[in-house]
């Protein structure tokens, strides 16, 4: 009997949790550009964040974070595996607050749409050069009020084969133009996480590769800079 009362108020508590999560989200006007951070809303999300993590049986190792500067906002850019991606990278990187450039379908996202909007992330259309551009512009505009970091994946969708796609250099002037350094990620075997659930945990790995200041980023072509950035992940993901 005491484990059934333990039993039903687990449930409870996930329950109004849930409705927590449902009501907060419809504060959110979807037609507002939000260009600042909220840390209630983050909060939020990383308190989701953390419970996916626990339920899907994830056990996330981070490394070479002590290459990141606390008090500067990045271009974050990583290989791209799963869905999961931005959401452990912006679970391990929190105090970073990263906005992520993610596809239009996932503002659609029943409450989970809201919450992102909210927190700065922006959507981009790969198929249009002029509003990916846009976003480009307005990725950029975001770091330059030094409030938010930015995530993006330059492959530009998930890959699914063992080599990384070709790279799409442009996303890269979202660091030149705000002057931004850009942290280079590599991630492992998130993809292996619909392969172990229920039964088995997944060992995930997820590295600051290096870290390429400004000095290094302003004023150097775009297609040299993917090159040595995609050179820089390889090296990560050979060991």
């Amino acid at each position: 009997m005491i484990f059934l009362y333990v039993f039903l108020g687990i449930l409870g508590l996930v329950a109004l949790w849930f409705a927590f999560y449902i009501i907060c989200s419809l504060f959110v006007d979807t037609s507002k550009e939000y260009t600042e951070n909220s840390p209630f809303y983050r909060f939020i999300l990383n308190a989701a964040t953390w419970v996916a993590i626990a339920v899907l049986r994830i056990d996330l190792k981070v490394l070479g974070k002590e290459k990141l500067d606390c008090n500067k906002n990045y271009l974050f850019v990583s290989n791209h595996r799963s869905n999961l991606d931005p959401i452990l990278s912006w679970y391990a990187f929190r105090e970073f607050d990263i906005a992520f450039v993610s596809k239009p379908e996932n503002f659609k996202v029943f409450t989970f749409g809201r919450i992102i909007h909210r927190c700065g992330f922006l959507p981009i259309n790969r198929n249009d050069p002029f509003k990916a551009m846009e976003c480009i512009n307005k990725a950029s505009k975001l770091l330059e009020k030094r409030e938010l970091s930015v995530g993006i994946y330059p492959e530009g969708t998930r890959n699914k084969e063992k080599e990384m796609l070709p790279f799409h250099n442009g996303v890269f002037k979202i660091a030149q133009k705000s002057k931004t350094p850009i942290a280079v990620l590599a991630i492992k075997d998130t993809d292996l996480v619909n392969k172990n659930i229920p039964f088995r945990k997944t060992k995930i790995t997820l590295e600051v590769a290096e870290v390429f200041e400004c000095e290094s980023v302003v004023g150097k072509r775009t297609n040299v800079l993917g090159d040595e950035i995609r050179a820089s992940m390889e090296k990560a993901l050979s060991k």
